[in-house]
């Protein structure tokens, strides 16, 4: 608990005003584009602009911070402007200053795709993140990667990963939210003992997808499937490369 008291307040939580501070910026807030009705087949998918929304926030001044925090969780800094706060059987939260001056926080309500965990508990969860400079104009964007398990008994474990991309020049721009992960595996040993026996090959069900960052640009993979149940969670996006310009991510080729 003293460890998380010295850190917050080498980041200023230990202060109580509620007042912050804030910076111009020097790109246009973007145009939102038209949300996409449904998710269709990746095959018959046209190519249009993903669908962006303005993400939901909460602020949050030092005070609440100060208090609201348990002897169990983790925080951790970048540059002194991000917070990011894990704890056991709850989803990361992630939070941003727009300087180091600033006395109130701006908490990001990350939007999990897909309705990826179904539910399910979530014993393990982690957080991870990278900036750039998307449209090489301004503040540079936000690539949020989230990762969850629920591994709480022995008969095996589910695994759900996600990502957000983030606008953070004026209000939060959410440009991407996918599922880049959802699997669940059978312990071979635990079932074999229960006079199911599971070849090692046959353990791993599910889908996953590569989401990355490239030369500013978002590549997306293709869908791939494991195991013997052909369902898959994430919704169908046209691979290939994706460009942030008119408001949204265009894919501009493979």
């Amino acid at each position: 608990m003293r460890t998380i008291f010295l850190l917050l307040t080498s980041l200023g939580l230990g202060a109580c005003g509620e007042q912050a501070t804030t910076t111009a910026t020097e790109k246009p807030h973007p145009a939102i584009a038209p949300a996409l009705a449904t998710p269709v087949a990746e095959t018959a998918r046209a190519v249009v602009p993903l669908a962006a929304h303005l993400l939901q926030t909460v602020r949050v001044g030092n005070a609440a911070l100060r208090f609201g925090l348990i002897s169990n969780v983790q925080v951790d800094t970048i540059q002194g402007r991000f917070l990011q706060i894990t704890a056991p059987d709850s989803l990361p939260r992630l939070l941003f200053r727009t300087s180091r001056r600033d006395t109130v926080w701006t908490e990001l309500l990350l939007e999990m795709p897909d309705g990826l965990d179904g539910g399910g508990a979530i014993t393990q969860s982690t957080i991870a993140f990278r900036l750039d400079n998307l449209d090489q104009q301004g503040q540079p964007e936000l690539f949020v990667t989230v990762s969850q398990s629920d591994v709480g008994g022995n008969a095996g474990r589910e695994d759900w990963r996600w990502i957000n991309v983030i606008d953070l020049t004026h209000k939060p721009l959410l440009l991407l939210s996918a599922g880049t992960a959802a699997e669940s595996e059978a312990y071979t040993q635990y079932e074999e003992q229960h006079g199911t026996p599971v070849r090692p090959a046959e353990s791993v069900d599910g889908c996953s997808r590569r989401i990355s960052l490239q030369r500013h640009e978002v590549l997306i993979g293709p869908i791939k499937t494991k195991g013997d149940n052909p369902d898959c969670l994430l919704t169908a996006l046209t691979p290939g490369r994706y460009r942030y310009q008119g408001g949204g991510l265009v894919w501009v080729g493979k």
